[in-house]
């Protein structure tokens, strides 16, 4: 068997590198909180559980790329999730991809994101106007309509 080592030279099983997501947080959850205030585990184990999970949990850890997690946040934004929420929540995922590297996993994390503030900021401004999203007018409404009938199957 190939042993990997981390940066301070222990060994890393190549089985981490390919298990699920969530059984490498099950694994090392001590190691990846550790040093965190005790009132910071709640929002992100809530992260963790309501969020990270259910999107990327069953995905090896190697295989998630930063175009997942940024597809993830976005989903996250349409679902109405708060900025600290998502701050928490790619906080958490950050820590775990940081212990990852330590752990020799990964050379790089990435959880680190860019421009989903932007995003939020734009999806906030929706809400607040939602004539924003509306068409321009009646010409835009068939416009829409004749391509959805030239994309549909049998142009019906």
């Amino acid at each position: 068997m190939t042993i990997l080592a981390d940066a301070a030279g222990s060994p890393a099983l190549p089985s981490l590198a390919s298990m699920p997501l969530d059984d490498y947080v099950n694994l090392r959850l001590s190691a990846i909180l550790a040093g965190l205030e005790t009132t910071t585990h709640v929002p992100y184990l809530a992260g963790w559980h309501l969020r990270i999970e259910p999107e990327l949990g069953h995905l090896p850890l190697r295989l998630i790329t930063t175009s997942l997690i940024t597809a993830a946040v976005r989903g996250w934004i349409a679902d109405g999730c708060s900025r600290s929420t998502i701050k928490n929540t790619l906080a958490m995922l950050s820590r775990t991809f940081e212990q990852a590297i330590v752990d020799g996993i990964l050379d790089r994390n990435p959880a680190h994101i860019t421009g989903w503030q932007h995003q939020f900021q734009r999806a906030e401004d929706e809400l607040r106007d939602p004539r924003t999203l509306a068409l321009r007018g009646w010409d835009a409404l068939i416009e829409l309509a004749d391509a959805l009938v030239e994309a549909s199957y049998n142009r019906y």
